[in-house]
């Protein structure tokens, strides 16, 4: 009776984690995911199996160096560190098949003392949608932004610009009048003055 109402809560266990739009698996101190990984791993991570993978392998999927995750664990599972600290030293986000992927960590102690690591809980979330309106929110905020500003100093907006016109055309047509230091203390100058108008873009152009 007992092994049939276990079976039937792990049932439920893994119908509630299969409906939630997000993925959801375990992983030991060898990094190779457990079996119980939520149906929308595979959708998130855009793969065909994710159990019985390396947490390395996958996560190189998008962009994360293998033996940057293969240190992390290590360390993670070597408790030196309280798991707190050594989880805010791992990777939080991953950009994989066009989507931005939120990565969350929850650990799954062998004691109640919670000194003894036994698994750690990996939670992926498409945050994709999310971070599309931050950055309009965003890009709408500086605008604004950039308006007030220009406005409250129209002339110095102008110089600013006939200046930096000026002196990048005479950089192309003398491209070695200049030391790499002078280059390097006019253009980081320039990268100041166009941030204080909230031009994100062109200060980001020119750093």
């Amino acid at each position: 009776k007992l092994e049939k109402k276990i079976e039937e809560r792990n049932k439920n266990i893994n119908t509630m984690i299969n409906h939630l739009e997000q993925g959801f698996f375990t992983f030991g101190d060898s990094g190779i995911i457990d079996s119980g990984a939520s149906k929308f791993s595979l959708e998130i991570f855009g793969v065909k199996k994710v159990e019985g993978k390396n947490i390395k392998d996958l996560f190189s999927l998008g962009g994360i160096s293998v033996d940057f995750t293969e240190k992390w664990v290590g360390n993670v599972f070597k408790g030196k560190i309280p798991f707190k600290d050594i989880v805010s030293l791992g990777q939080k986000k991953m950009e994989i098949w066009g989507k931005t992927i939120n990565l969350d960590f929850k650990p799954i102690y062998k004691d109640e003392d919670e000194l003894t690591l036994q698994k750690v809980v990996c939670i992926a979330s498409d945050v994709t949608e999310k971070k599309q309106v931050d950055e309009k929110v965003e890009k709408e905020k500086e605008y604004a932004f950039m308006i007030l500003s220009v406005f409250d100093s129209p002339m110095t907006f102008i110089d600013l610009f006939n200046h930096f016109e000026s002196v990048v055309q005479n950089i192309i047509k003398n491209p070695l009048v200049m030391e790499i230091d002078q280059l390097y203390r006019i253009f980081h100058t320039y990268k100041a003055q166009f941030s204080r108008f909230h031009l994100s873009e062109i200060s980001e152009s020119v750093h």
